[in-house]
């Protein structure tokens, strides 16, 4: 059962204290919403489960952070080569067809 205050964590009803279910409330909202591609820059990034991350608009699956696609370091300075590849795929495939 799903309240206007606690949304998704009202399946838990009185039990372990508001302010963890507060806290459990923002990371469910944070996870489930769509992000920003780092490699297309959509908003079409769904999470698969913890840490996997899959764009609908580009068909990349990435990892990330837990609860946000956060990516840092090395994977940012590779975007340009993996647009590239993932250009020449989709050309091979069509022609293919």
């Amino acid at each position: 059962m799903k309240t206007k205050k606690v949304g998704s964590t009202g399946r838990w009803g009185a039990r372990y204290g508001l302010k963890i279910r507060k806290k459990v409330l923002e990371i469910e909202r944070l996870q489930k919403c769509k992000h920003k591609c780092p490699f297309c820059f959509k908003f079409a990034v769904k999470r698969l489960a913890s840490g996997i991350w899959y764009c609908k608009h580009c068909e990349v699956k990435f990892a990330g952070r837990a609860y946000e696609p956060g990516i840092t370091g090395k994977p940012m300075l590779e975007v340009p080569a993996a647009l590239l590849e993932i250009e020449r795929q989709k050309e091979e495939a069509k022609k293919n067809v």
